[in-house]
């Protein structure tokens, strides 16, 4: 049987910068996710059958001088 995870998510984050919070939307192996800072997230997902893991893969886009929880600031654009 295969696991049913679509809806929509909350996630509390902490890193080195200090802490964060994003949602994020499950639907038919795509996930969609925002943070208040404007950090978009974006992939798929494949959901594990009975006892395996649910595994995927999300791509970040944090914004123009953006700092992330990690500690790590983005530059400029262009």
């Amino acid at each position: 049987m295969t696991k049913m995870i679509d809806g929509v998510y909350a996630a509390y984050m902490t890193g080195a910068n200090g802490q964060g919070f994003a949602m994020f939307v499950f639907q038919s192996g795509i996930i969609v996710g925002a943070d208040p800072l404007g950090v978009l997230y974006d992939g798929e997902y494949l959901p594990g059958a009975d006892s395996e893991p649910i595994t995927g893969k999300v791509t970040v886009r944090v914004p123009p001088n953006g700092t992330v929880i990690q500690g790590v600031r983005r530059g400029r654009r262009g």
